[in-house]
């Protein structure tokens, strides 16, 4: 058996998500944070502004930026985002 997907909750804080390239899009991302959700009230991550993939999964998703910084170990710019409280994305999508 071959693991396609993971994430990694350290308190309210997303420490990793991963979904294997080849499935991308189909709704295993979707899966890890709904599942987080239901562990977690709120769900922060920290996310490279470069990453765009990422942005956009999260933007879809519903995070809100609520912080942009610099990542000293890099010099990168990451944005700290906050998924708000008591809402799936089976909800989201919905509205």
């Amino acid at each position: 058996m071959d693991v396609v997907s993971f994430i990694s909750l350290l308190g309210n804080e997303v420490g990793a998500i991963f979904v294997h390239l080849q499935h991308h899009k189909k709704g295993f991302g979707s899966g890890l944070i709904n599942k987080a959700k239901k562990l977690r009230n709120q769900i922060y991550v920290e996310v490279f502004a470069a990453n765009a993939i990422a942005c956009r999964f999260y933007e879809k998703y519903g995070f809100e930026p609520i912080e942009e910084k610099v990542y000293e170990q890099t010099g990168f710019a990451i944005i700290r985002l906050q998924l708000p409280a008591k809402q799936s994305f089976s909800e989201r999508s919905s509205q």
